[in-house]
């Protein structure tokens, strides 16, 4: 991946693979099909797919994760948040759109752990008229939980002058 924020590949081989995204994080490839993955920044990174030719992946733990609550909503102004993510295991935070970050109690970013922790969630504020919505994944080396955050946007507002009339006739003079 050159000088990108995200990539994107079809996987057509039968055999399941775990694809290292070059920025820390994986995920298994179960089979056929099209996988992404957004990065953090813009950057040059090296994908890495390990086929598992001798079914190692199939002796793969389940490691259940989870993150509670599951969805956050923040008006324009953003905000913070706690979540409390648990896994008995590694786990990787994935496709985390720029409005936001995850740090730990201590105040330090993070984009994984291991095992059960409180996250702080901080949600910046949305300039942009629309509202927006991020769904971030947690992932152990077996299971997949996705926080999903929505933020609203900026509305503008009218002051109703422009609905209304004087009944006065203004005449205009050169």
């Amino acid at each position: 991946v050159v000088n990108s924020d995200t990539f994107s590949f079809d996987y057509g081989n039968r055999q399941r693979a775990m694809c290292y995204w070059g920025d820390g994080s994986s995920e298994l490839l179960d089979g056929v099909g099209t996988y992404s993955h957004t990065y953090k920044k813009v950057g040059d990174y090296s994908v890495m797919i390990d086929i598992d030719t001798q079914d190692y992946i199939s002796t793969i733990p389940n490691i259940p994760i989870t993150v509670t609550p599951g969805a956050i909503t923040k008006q324009r102004k953003g905000g913070e948040d706690e979540i409390l993510v648990t896994c008995s295991d590694d786990w990787t935070i994935n496709e985390i759109p720029a409005w936001i970050t995850f740090e730990n109690l201590v105040g330090l970013t993070v984009t994984g752990g291991v095992g059960s922790e409180n996250l702080r969630v901080k949600v910046g504020v949305n300039d942009g008229g629309m509202q927006r919505v991020g769904a971030v994944k947690f992932r152990s080396i077996s299971a997949e939980a996705v926080l999903t955050i929505t933020q609203d946007g900026y509305e503008p507002r009218t002051t109703g002058i422009e609905e209304r009339t004087t009944g006065v006739a203004v005449r205009i003079v050169n």
